[in-house]
C-alpha cells in the first residue's frame, strides 16, 4: 500500500501568490509550479496534505507507469528514495554529467536547453534529471531567466555551494592522481 504523501503549499510574495509541491516527510524537496517565484521565500498562508495514492487517481495516473528517478528498489521506503535523490549522482549518468556541466560555470548558470547542448544529452531527458537534481538540492533557480532556443523565457539552474564543493574536491583529487600516477 502506498503511503507517501504530498504537501501543497500556497506561498504569498512580493510579485503574488505561488503554488508549490513537495514530499510531506522532507519540506527541503519542495518545488514551484505555478505563480510566480517567491522572492526572499515568500510565506506559507495555506498548506493541503494529500496522499500520493489519491493525487495519482485525480490527475488519472497509473502509479505503475511512473518513473522515480535515481533508484531505489520499489520496496525501500520513502527515506531511501529521498536519499537517492540527495547522493552525490554517480559517475557517467545523466545527472552526474549534467551537475558537472553546471557547476562548471559558477553563478552563470544554465537552462535545461543549454546543458543539454553542452552534454549531448536530449532535451527532455536533460529537462527531468535537472528537476531530479534540484529536488536533491543539487541545483537550484536562480534569480534569472534566459531565452530558449524558441524564443521562451527559461529558468538557469546553479550549483548549490555542497555541490560546487564537491566538484571541486573531485578535480582536485583527480589532479593529484595524475600528479603522482594514481589509478
Amino acid at each position: 500500500m502506498d503511503t507517501a504523501n504530498y504537501t501543497f503549499e500556497v506561498i504569498t510574495g512580493p510579485e503574488g501568490p505561488c503554488l508549490a509541491v513537495g514530499d510531506a516527510a522532507d519540506p527541503v524537496l519542495r518545488t514551484r509550479i505555478a505563480g510566480p517565484k517567491p522572492w526572499g521565500g515568500g510565506r506559507t498562508i495555506r498548506r493541503f496534505t494529500v496522499k500520493r495514492e489519491r493525487l495519482l487517481d485525480a490527475l488519472g495516473v497509473k502509479p505503475e507507469t511512473l518513473s522515480e528517478g535515481p533508484k531505489a528498489r520499489s520496496t525501500d521506503p520513502p527515506t531511501s528514495k529521498t536519499a537517492a535523490l540527495r547522493n552525490k549522482p554517480r559517475a557517467g549518468t545523466q545527472r552526474d554529467r549534467l551537475l558537472s556541466a553546471v557547476a562548471s560555470t559558477a553563478r552563470h548558470g544554465m537552462t535545461a536547453e543549454e546543458a543539454a547542448l553542452r552534454t549531448g544529452i536530449r532535451l527532455n531527458s536533460a529537462s527531468t534529471r535537472m528537476s531530479e537534481l534540484l529536488r536533491g538540492g543539487h541545483v537550484m533557480e536562480s534569480p534569472d531567466t534566459r531565452k530558449t532556443s524558441g524564443g521562451e523565457q527559461a529558468v538557469v539552474y546553479i550549483a548549490t555551494a555542497h555541490s560546487r564543493v564537491m566538484q571541486d574536491d573531485l578535480v582536485r583529487g583527480e589532479e593529484l592522481a595524475a600528479a603522482h600516477g594514481w589509478d
